[in-house]
């Protein structure tokens, strides 16, 4: 009985660690930012007109004058983000991308009415992702307090300014679980986007 009690929890920690590395473990500076490119499945149900302009939009973003910034999460990585301003006076829109997703072709369907509204835009690197330290995605759980630090972040360089908190996929639950947490007053609303229910639900479902 101990032996084949052994052997199916070894078997679980196998099963468990193959998850792991397919789903949230990402090498280190493996991914790199897109150039607007959809996933595959989209890519083939979109005309060449629409899937050029959808780069097109994404490069767009990219190709905007910026300015580099770093932070330290609560555990110590380096967090990286992009900071569009157009006034200094302007409230400020934080936006959070998805899994394995980049916020210049996350929100590139929003992003220039966001910017016509008037915001200034921050578009932050999720932990393990692009230019941002980390080898595991917490699908929120560890991310939430890296936007809260962001939101921090914003809060002192422009104080006294409205602040919009926009997540798409794992990004909205990001934003809607920083929600629970003590935020800065200038924080004033949350955009969530096609957001999924706890992590626990959502890995059982996939």
């Amino acid at each position: 009985l101990f032996i084949t009690l052994a052997a199916l929890a070894a078997l679980l920690l196998i099963v468990l660690a193959v998850l792991y590395f397919m789903a949230l473990h990402v090498k280190p500076r493996r991914l790199r930012i897109p150039l607007a490119l959809p996933d595959e499945g989209l890519q083939k149900r979109m005309k060449d007109k629409d899937l050029a302009y959808t780069m097109e939009l994404t490069r767009q973003i990219l190709e905007m004058p910026h300015e580099k910034l770093e932070l330290r999460s609560f555990d110590g990585l380096r967090l990286a983000a992009r900071l569009m301003i157009q006034d200094d006076a302007a409230p400020l829109c934080i936006l959070c991308h998805g899994y394995r997703g980049h916020a210049a072709a996350d929100f590139r369907g929003i992003f220039q009415q966001v910017w016509g509204l008037g915001y200034n835009i921050l578009l932050i690197n999720e932990r393990a992702h692009w230019e941002s330290d980390g080898a595991t995605i917490a699908l929120g759980l560890r991310e939430k307090r890296d936007v809260q630090a962001w939101a921090n972040y914003a809060a002192e360089r422009f104080p006294g300014k409205p602040i919009a908190l926009d997540g798409v996929s794992m990004g909205a639950a990001t934003v809607l679980s920083t929600s629970s947490m003590e935020l800065p007053a200038s924080v004033r609303c949350i955009v969530a986007d096609c957001g999924f229910s706890p992590p626990r639900g959502i890995v059982k479902f996939v």
